[in-house]
């Protein structure tokens, strides 16, 4: 749905998980224990009928905590886990009816936060990538403006 946030999970727990980023003149890194990297993903409609698709990695971790959400004026008790979001890395692209974006990562990085997101660790490591296909859009240029109209 346009403006919906949405996940798509992109591993298995992690019992823990150690994770290098690369800042402006700087590399840190912190452990996440009980750690699962997901995508969040939006969907913005766009008036010529295609979509921009944003696509952020995140990483949920530890146990999952109750805390209180206001949404259209009622509080309810979620329970989810905390996450980590790496805005910075928001990967954004503009979709047309089937077309398709494709992501992975390079290899050979081990403990890079692409590693954790597209590599399997079962017996022998092995890449995975995340392919990305809009079939449609609720888009219907009956009620677009012609393009050639102009404002009065």
């Amino acid at each position: 749905r346009n403006a919906a946030r949405g996940e798509i999970v992109a591993s298995e727990v992690y019992p823990e998980l150690s994770v290098l980023v690369c800042q402006p003149g700087d590399l840190c890194g912190q452990t996440y224990c009980q750690a699962q990297a997901v995508f969040a993903v939006l969907g913005l409609a766009q008036p010529d009928g295609s979509v921009k698709l944003e696509l952020t990695p995140e990483l949920h971790h530890d146990a999952p905590r109750q805390r209180w959400v206001g949404e259209q004026g009622v509080l309810r008790l979620e329970s989810c886990r905390p996450k980590k979001a790496f805005e910075e890395m928001t990967i954004a692209a503009k979709l047309a009816p089937g077309e398709m974006l494709v992501v992975g990562h390079l290899p050979n990085k081990p403990g890079s936060l692409g590693h954790h997101f597209f590599t399997t660790c079962k017996d022998q490591p092995q890449q995975k990538l995340l392919v990305v296909r809009l079939a449609q859009t609720q888009h219907d240029g009956l009620f677009s403006p012609p393009a050639n109209a102009t404002a009065q």
